[in-house]
């Protein structure tokens, strides 16, 4: 994968233009799948990076995921430490947390099964989709579920784009009421920050 790592907004458009003629895109960064090419514009820090990165390793592992694992993980690893002892990704409780909290409590949040149908993260509604995606994503983790629903999600991907019923089925929950009950009760726990 060719990275291409640019010191400020302005020369990283100016270049995405010019090299590809990407007008449209994020401020922070994007992949470009079919030429293996990560552009990012790190004046803010890695976080970019790290978010690209994590939707390279998705696009050879598992191309067609949904928006919801795509982004969830893209997000929740996008602000992570590596654990030495375990040599994993342990992502940092309060990425995006403020934006999370905000929509919970002005009655904005979508509903989980509103989250998995979304094909795009696009509107004004943009940043709580992807606070949405990326904490559904640390619950899984925290529960240690993660990467068995991943997993399944890429191998019932025939049957259900958005793999709902398959995560009803790998975290042994009777129904979407159910696991939303208990991610927003965990969502608001203080446990969780």
């Amino acid at each position: 994968i060719t990275i291409l790592l640019f010191q400020d907004e302005a020369t990283y458009r100016a270049e995405a233009e010019r090299l590809f003629g990407d007008c449209e895109i994020s401020r922070h960064g994007y992949h470009r799948p079919h030429l293996h090419t990560i552009l990012v514009n790190i004046s803010d820090g890695p976080s970019a990076l790290l978010h690209e990165l994590t939707h390279a390793l998705m696009a050879f592992d598992f191309s067609e995921a949904p928006a919801w694992l795509r982004e969830g993980l893209s997000t929740l690893y996008e602000d992570c430490r590596i654990d030495a002892a375990s040599a994993s990704l342990v992502p940092h409780s309060k990425s995006r947390r403020r934006t999370l909290e905000e929509a919970l409590r002005r009655g904005r949040l979508p509903s989980l099964e509103s989250l998995l149908r979304e094909t795009r993260f696009d509107g004004p509604d943009r940043p709580i989709y992807y606070a949405l995606a990326r904490h559904f994503c640390f619950y899984l983790e925290q529960h240690g579920e993660m990467a068995s629903v991943y997993r399944a999600v890429r191998a019932a991907e025939g049957d259900a784009a958005d793999g709902m019923a398959t995560i009803l089925h790998v975290l042994k929950c009777e129904s979407w009421g159910n696991l939303e009950d208990a991610f927003r009760h965990w969502a608001l726990s203080p446990a969780t920050e």
